[in-house]
C-alpha cells in the first residue's frame, strides 16, 4: 500500500517496549482511564471491525472486548498492540520482539494470524520457535572488532 504521495508506508510498531512504551502503542493516556475498544480504534483512525476480528483471532473472548486496555495484563495489552499493527495498512511491518510476554497457546495464534496475513515485515526476535515458524527469510548479525 502506498499513500496519496505515492510514497511506501511503514507501520513500525514497537512491541518489545510494553511498559512505559506501550502506551504510546496503544495511545493511552499515562494515567488516569484509558478507552474501550471501540473508543481506541476511533482515536487511532484504524478500523474497529478489523481490529476485533484479529482480537478474536489472537484468543480474545467477546467478554474481554469491554475492558479498558490499562487494565489488561502485559501480554493482553501485547497482543491488542500488535492486532493494531496489523490493522493498520503498511507496505513493511517493522515489529521489535513480538513474541515477549506471550504465553506459547498466544505466541502459536500469533503465528497463524501471520502465515494467514503473510505480511511484509522486519522483525527482531530471540525466540528460535516464533523465528522458525513465522520467518522465510533470516539475517543473523554477529558481533565483529573493529581495530
Amino acid at each position: 500500500r502506498h499513500s496519496q504521495d505515492n510514497h511506501p508506508q511503514i507501520c513500525e510498531n514497537p512491541p518489545a517496549a510494553v511498559e512505559p512504551g506501550l502506551e504510546r502503542v496503544l495511545g493511552l493516556k499515562a494515567a488516569g482511564h484509558g478507552p474501550g475498544k471501540k473508543e481506541f480504534a476511533e482515536k487511532q483512525k484504524i478500523s474497529y471491525e478489523e481490529l476485533l476480528n484479529n482480537l478474536k483471532k489472537m484468543g480474545f473472548s467477546r467478554e474481554s472486548f469491554t475492558t479498558k486496555i490499562e487494565e489488561m495484563s502485559m501480554g493482553q495489552q501485547k497482543r491488542v498492540a500488535l492486532a493494531k499493527s496489523l490493522v493498520e495498512p503498511a507496505d513493511l511491518y517493522l515489529w521489535d520482539e513480538p513474541a515477549n510476554y506471550l504465553d506459547v497457546f498466544n505466541q502459536d495464534q500469533l503465528i497463524k494470524l501471520l502465515k494467514n496475513v503473510q505480511p511484509a515485515m522486519v522483525l527482531v526476535e530471540h525466540d528460535q520457535y516464533f523465528i522458525e515458524h513465522v520467518a522465510t527469510q533470516r539475517i543473523k548479525l554477529k558481533k565483529f572488532k573493529i581495530n
